[in-house]
């Protein structure tokens, strides 16, 4: 590694098909490492010149000045970024780089040398050194003023006084620990500090991250011609959520589509950013701020129209969510979601910003963030390559706007229940009749407003009974 350079990042490979990187930060702030300008190969030898777009699982999507295909963002893959030691902010007493720590000697009290540090690690309960010793299993001392009560980087060593037997019960565990990044800052007390951001504004917003979403406004542009999603919450932390497992979980990752979050709380009136108030004309509960809401809105919009990209807020008075709504929405450019909390949302503010109100049911939540994974967990699963097989989508409940028939798998006979000879038979005509069939027959029995639906426009099968 060149001489004052510090890492701060690594290219994990290729995202998306237009040459953008998955980029993971080993910053305390993952943003971070967007705001330190252009960062350089372990040599210095060469300059990446990084727009940093939005939080995807594993860090961020990405974009490098001169890289415009898959093929060479590949090439890229395993690449370490580095900035220049001189040129990160200083940092409070007490408080030190990662990077210094490593290599220092630590002695005892005593004048007797331990060792030298060779990494620190983070097993939950604070910040440990791991201390490397000639002849001996490696230590581990808790970072603390108690413990270490000297850091003297002009000298290059650390003193270290450890309560009677501790150095004998420190010693390694045989457990993976989480490695600290060299990027990263450490404290002699129980957190690592935060590094502040450098060139933008602070906000009083989550700071806390997830992999697959980015709480906030994206850092860069977003991903060219990928559907997107953007949910105003007081409650970002609840996503991505499930959204986040299995098939949508991995499409999220591959960059098939993306997630914004956006905190209401961060819009809100005086001190205490209060976020509603009570119902004009008097009642119960506390209804949503026009003002409040139309400003995170504001934030949040696109170019789009409402045809391609709708603004909807979640709840239980508005209109039905269908299997047709998902596939609606699925086929425009993205969709913008406000969960409803307490009372409801002031009515101007929907009238105002042209905000179409949608009920997963009649039922009624706390709150709008459970339908809106559902509803985004619905619309995401019809975009294509999501799934896999687009035929799933095509054979499902809803689609034909009949439920689904009965399914079976292995074994043939269970607790002596068969399965349909029909299916086994290998005919694939007679197999979708019974399919077919069987679906008319779920649909009379247990929705009879789809089946009146069906048959409106089918109106020979009214009379199939």
């Amino acid at each position: 590694m060149g001489k004052g350079m510090i890492c701060v990042g690594a290219i994990a490979g290729a995202f998306g098909t237009a040459g953008e990187i998955r980029l993971k930060s080993f910053c305390a702030n993952p943003a971070d490492i967007g705001t330190y300008g252009p960062l350089y190969s372990e040599d210095g030898a060469e300059t990446y010149d990084i727009t940093v777009g939005p939080a995807v699982k594993g860090g961020f999507a990405a974009r490098i000045k001169g890289v415009h295909d898959r093929t060479r963002a590949e090439m890229l893959r395993g690449t370490r970024l580095y900035v220049v030691r001189d040129t990160l902010p200083g940092l409070p007493d007490d408080t030190f780089y990662i990077s210094d720590m490593i290599g220092l000697t630590v002695f005892d009290t005593g004048g007797a040398m331990l060792g030298r540090i060779r990494a620190v690690q983070d097993y939950g309960a604070g910040n440990i050194l791991e201390v490397q010793r000639k002849g001996a299993g490696d230590l581990l001392l808790p970072f603390t003023t108690e413990v270490i009560p000297t850091v003297d980087l002009d000298a290059g060593r650390v003193v270290a006084n450890p309560p009677e037997g501790v150095i004998q019960a420190m010693k390694l565990p045989d457990r993976p620990s989480r490695a600290q990044p060299a990027g990263q800052p450490c404290t002699t007390g129980l957190t690592f500090s935060t590094l502040p951001h450098r060139g933008a504004t602070m906000t009083d917003g989550p700071k806390s991250r997830k992999p697959g979403h980015i709480t906030g406004q994206a850092a860069g542009p977003p991903l060219a011609d990928v559907w997107a999603v953007r949910v105003i919450t007081l409650f970002p932390d609840a996503f991505p959520g499930t959204l986040g497992l299995s098939l949508t979980g991995k499409a999220l990752s591959d960059g098939l589509w993306q997630l914004h979050t956006t905190d209401l709380r961060r819009f809100g009136r005086g001190r205490h950013r209060s976020v509603d108030d009570r119902p004009a004309g008097g009642g119960a509960g506390m209804i949503l701020r026009p003002d409040v809401v139309a400003a995170a809105l504001e934030q949040v919009a696109t170019p789009f129209p409402r045809r391609v990209w709708p603004v909807v807020c979640l709840s239980p008075r508005g209109r039905p969510f269908t299997q047709a709504t998902a596939r609606r929405w699925a086929q425009g450019r993205g969709l913008t979601l406000l969960c409803g909390r307490f009372e409801g949302v002031d009515e101007r503010v929907l009238q105002d910003c042209q905000v179409e109100e949608v009920s997963l049911g009649d039922f009624v939540l706390t709150g709008g963030e459970i339908a809106a994974q559902a509803l985004i967990d619905a619309t995401v699963r019809l975009i294509p390559h999501v799934l896999g097989k687009h035929e799933s989508t095509e054979e499902e409940s809803f689609s034909n706007g009949l439920l689904e028939y009965p399914q079976y798998t292995r074994p043939g006979i269970w607790n002596g229940r068969a399965i349909p000879e029909v299916l086994l038979s290998g005919h694939h005509a007679r197999i979708a009749d019974w399919r077919t069939n069987q679906a008319k027959r779920l649909t009379r029995e247990r929705r009879p407003d789809l089946w009146r639906a069906h048959t409106r426009t089918n109106p020979e099968e009214d009379q199939e009974r």
